[in-house]
């Protein structure tokens, strides 16, 4: 399930302190597209987005994956410009609109001002379409500060790639590379600091499909479960939804020979696991 707009509309974000990043390649939530990113740039993630904050330059870049509204890049543009928008801020006022070809690839964008919690804002909303997958680029930042961060954005649309199906997801992050073609055996886990000790045939397998999603399956015991996980480039987790319970992993390390999570189970209950590993036959 995608992220409704009205979560991201709100960041304020350059005001707070975020965990500096190394300069990389970013791949997106939904996997379908990457970016590059400054060195003095920092990026949270969220389930579904990622949020670059452009220091010095006060002011963020919220990419997100859209709720599709209809099958064309006009109808998805429309609704969010002229019902979502409107709805989810406070004070909209329209500066400018138009559309731009990058690369090859056409985006419409809206720039307007708004205001939240008191606070005057400009604001610069441009999507595209990635693979019938609809994204959405919102930059945030004081009406000051707007004009000389323009080039800054357009530079981050220039460096927007699709994501090449098994390539491109070991290519943005080679940590996940390891993790593949190994059979990957629970050597110990503990659920709530309290050790298990029934696991002992737990095997985990992972793999890039076709598709380029981060495919697994699992065997213990006769009960053998399959799936795709989510991977979140920025903090290194593995998401798993099942039905309506979702597990949450991440990679604390990996090397050849050891594989460490830790995380959230399908009960919410916090985990670690460590699994030794040999290649698959």
């Amino acid at each position: 399930m995608k992220l409704t707009y009205t979560i991201l509309l709100a960041h304020l974000s350059w005001i707070t302190g975020v965990i500096q990043a190394q300069n990389k390649t970013i791949v997106v939530p939904g996997n379908t597209i990457q970016l590059e990113v400054k060195t003095s740039w920092t990026v949270e993630s969220e389930e579904e987005s990622v949020l670059i904050n452009m220091h010095p330059i006060k002011g963020n870049i919220n990419v997100l994956e859209l709720i599709s509204y209809g099958p064309t890049l006009e109808d998805n543009y429309l609704v969010y410009a002229e019902k979502v928008i409107p709805n989810a801020l406070e004070n909209v006022k329209e500066i400018e609109k138009g559309s731009s070809i990058i690369n090859g690839r056409k985006y419409l964008w809206l720039i307007f001002d708004s205001t939240n919690q008191g606070i005057n804002l400009r604001q610069w909303f441009i999507i595209s379409s990635f693979d019938n997958q609809f994204y959405s680029f919102l930059f945030t930042t004081s009406r000051k500060k707007f004009e000389g961060a323009q080039d800054e954005v357009l530079k981050l649309l220039q460096s927007v790639q699709l994501v090449d199906a098994k390539k491109g997801i070991t290519g943005a992050d080679p940590l996940l590379s390891k993790l593949f073609n190994k059979k990957w055996t629970l050597s110990s886990a503990t659920e709530e600091g309290l050790p298990l000790t029934d696991r002992a045939l737990y095997k985990h397998y992972f793999y890039i499909g076709d598709d380029g999603k981060i495919k697994f399956y699992y065997k213990t015991g006769e009960l053998m479960l399959s799936g795709n996980y989510t991977y979140d480039s920025v903090s290194k987790t593995l998401r798993y939804r099942r039905e309506t319970r979702e597990e949450i992993m991440k990679i604390v390390s990996v090397s050849e020979s050891l594989l460490k999570l830790e995380g959230l189970d399908y009960l919410k209950t916090s985990c670690n696991r460590t699994y030794k590993g040999t290649p698959e036959k």
